[in-house]
């Protein structure tokens, strides 16, 4: 077992890592100045038929932030550890601009923050 960082949570309800092939994750809610972190690590593989390595994906079902004020931004990460000087940024999304939408990594390790203001926030 990798040794894994404790990750930033305020005003979330559940952040932490997340170590399975699918599965879903939330805020649960996000509240004013929330900054949330989760780490997931679903892994990836080798196809068994094409023998073509597999990248790993996460896909927002749900998504709503107040637009240009709260914002999750999707990395990369080298390993589970998920090291701030080692991180390759994504995507930084705000609004609904996540809703629907998958991000890849070819290392098999995300790491997901979401950081809001004061003022106004929305469903997460």
């Amino acid at each position: 077992r990798e040794h894994q960082e404790k990750v930033a949570c305020t005003g979330c309800s559940s952040c932490g890592t997340y170590v399975a092939h699918s599965g879903t994750f939330s805020d649960g809610g996000y509240g004013a100045n929330a900054e949330c972190s989760w780490v997931l690590a679903p892994g990836r593989g080798i196809d068994d038929v094409t023998e073509n390595r597999l990248v790993a994906r996460v896909k927002f079902t749900a998504f709503e932030t107040e637009r240009y004020y709260d914002y999750v931004t999707v990395y990369e990460c080298e390993n589970i550890q998920c090291h701030a000087n080692k991180l390759v940024k994504i995507r930084q999304l705000s609004g609904t601009d996540g809703l629907g939408k998958s991000y890849e990594s070819a290392t098999g390790y995300f790491l997901v923050t979401l950081k809001s203001d004061s003022v106004i926030q929305l469903g997460g």
